[in-house]
């Protein structure tokens, strides 16, 4: 995937102030999500591969990995204050990832697929959402 950054809040009057984009390079399988953190030097993907992967917005430099699920990992959020990110996946897990380090917190089994996490706005509750009832 990639990114392109705008450079002040004008839109380009020549081809020299157009954005460039950056491309980033690491997941082996099709993306399915990415995400900024609230301040926006960090990206935060997930994809078909089981991993999950953090990145700096401004170069595109791959941080690191979150790796421990078993299937496709659907749905990423991060919390407001970057320390957490939740991930769901077809392996019927839910995990929260230490997001600095990378350390798995905990894990949630499902009886189905999830297709959806989501912090609440204060970062007190996570939301889940899986394929069956």
């Amino acid at each position: 995937f990639f990114i392109i950054r705008r450079k002040g809040g004008a839109a380009p009057q020549t081809e020299s102030e157009m954005p460039r984009p950056i491309l980033m390079k690491g997941h082996e399988r099709p993306i399915t999500q990415v995400k900024y953190n609230i301040e926006g030097d960090l990206i935060f993907s997930s994809s078909k591969d089981s991993l999950a992967t953090c990145w700096r917005s401004d170069t595109g430099e791959r941080l690191g990995t979150y790796d421990g699920h078993k299937g496709a990992i659907n749905t990423l959020d991060i919390d407001r204050k970057t320390q957490m990110l939740a991930t769901g996946a077809s392996d019927r897990t839910v995990r929260l990832w230490k997001a600095e380090t990378g350390e798995e917190l905990c894990q949630f089994e499902t009886q189905s697929a999830v297709r959806s996490v989501n912090f609440s706005l204060g970062d007190r509750l996570l939301l889940a959402a899986q394929d069956s009832q």
